[in-house]
């Protein structure tokens, strides 16, 4: 069973989102084992980047400040996440 997905309110059958559901998804989703891997490598840096840029925020004196920290990790979130977070 996919350890991100929940079945709150027991909507979908129990069994639903076994084995079978990941093996579907992988297979849909067209990435190889590893590109899956490095993605996952990829977005485990985000432990890192959210912590600093929630410390910063927290110290960050104005709204400026804070919309331009936000800014910065949002930015970096997209690119992790394979979006050109760069483009305004």
């Amino acid at each position: 069973m996919l350890n991100f997905i929940q079945n709150v309110n027991d909507y979908f059958p129990t069994n639903y989102f076994g084995e079978e559901f990941a093996k579907n998804v992988l297979a849909k989703a067209n990435y190889t084992g590893e590109q899956i891997k490095e993605r996952n490598i990829q977005i485990k840096t985000l432990n890192g980047v959210y912590d600093t840029y929630k410390n910063a925020f927290l110290k960050a004196k104005t709204n400026i400040d804070k919309i331009q920290k936000t800014h910065h990790f949002h930015t970096q979130l997209l690119n992790i996440l394979g979006y050109d977070g760069d483009q305004h």
